[in-house]
């Protein structure tokens, strides 16, 4: 039997009150970009992507179940850009609104327009976890994607990662194959390509249209209370969760 990975918590990217998802090198971003993006709940946080990048636009962020506000604070590369968090305008370094958070998702954006009507629009998908035991990441081969009733499924054939030092180095796969069937979340994130440069899918039809099957393409999936909710090549020496 593969085992779950469990969510690897005590790797949040900071401990301080604000935690910066990153910060970029400036003089190779577009104006209209995010240099970074900060929020008010980094001890709680688990992110994938696992560090912001100024030039991927969709992210995953979960929070503890006990958190029911959270904040950001965006900062453009062109500090007299006009940023919007849903709709709402900010300054660059400004505090958003408040998002109240629920058992629900929501979908934050965050749009970035220069003085030359350069755009940038950013996606977090936003999700406050009901426990950790109901929030799982795990890692396999992609088997099949099927619709039923509706509901699109996804069937992993699923491995037990080996990590040293908090990175994934291996992994081992019994010989009897097991496959485990989970149903995929209308709002699913699809990411396919290398691990190292993960492209951004823009929905299930093209996803499927990148991938096969059966293949030995290993892939990392998030899924709370057993609904996928975002699926990642998997990457071999970087730490598969935050």
């Amino acid at each position: 039997m593969r085992k779950f990975l469990s969510l690897l918590l005590a790797t949040c990217l900071c401990t301080v009150c604000l935690s910066p998802l990153a910060i970029a090198d400036q003089t190779e971003l577009p104006a209209s970009a995010l240099s970074s993006l900060t929020h008010n709940c980094p001890n709680t946080e688990v992110m994938l992507p696992a560090e912001f990048n100024p030039q991927i636009y969709t992210y995953l962020l979960t929070v503890a179940s006990w958190v029911s506000r959270v904040t950001f604070i965006p900062v453009s590369v062109d500090p007299n850009a006009v940023i919007k968090v849903n709709g709402s305008k900010i300054s660059s370094g400004q505090t958003s609104q408040v998002f109240e958070m629920s058992d629900e998702p929501q979908i934050v954006t965050i749009s970035v327009t220069t003085a030359n009507l350069e755009n940038s629009l950013y996606g977090i998908y936003l999700q406050r976890r009901p426990s950790d035991e109901r929030t799982k990441v795990s890692a396999g081969y992609f088997s099949d994607i099927h619709v039923d009733g509706g509901v699109t499924y996804m069937v992993m054939d699923l491995v037990t990662v080996e990590y040293t030092d908090g990175n994934a180095v291996g992994f081992t796969n019994d010989a009897v194959v097991d496959r485990f069937t989970y149903p995929v979340s209308n709002a699913c994130i699809f990411y396919y390509g290398p691990p190292e440069h993960p492209m951004r899918a823009n929905d299930l039809a093209d996803f499927k249209a990148h991938v096969t099957a059966g293949t030995h393409e290993m892939y990392q999936i998030v899924y709370i209370e057993g609904e996928i909710v975002m699926v990642l090549p998997f990457a071999y020496g970087l730490v598969p969760t935050p």
